[in-house]
């Protein structure tokens, strides 16, 4: 995705109280590279349904490729 296209927004210093992940697209990104933003959420939604299916193999998963997380 390139260094600083991908940014964290904690909804809590927004006034939000909730646990969440949201997905942001520019407008541009909407209007010029639909497609590609189609396939990454069909993708990213794919991959929530397998974290969802499996949740102790997904978790399993994230400790052994994010440090600090065991």
């Amino acid at each position: 995705m390139g260094v600083g296209n991908v940014v964290m927004m904690p909804w809590a210093d927004h006034g939000f109280d909730m646990y969440s992940m949201s997905i942001m697209a520019s407008e541009n990104t909407m209007n010029e590279r639909p497609e590609v933003l189609r396939k990454f959420l069909e993708a990213a939604y794919l991959g929530w349904q397998d974290v969802m299916s499996d949740p102790e193999a997904a978790l399993a998963i994230f400790k052994k490729h994010v440090p600090g997380n065991r």
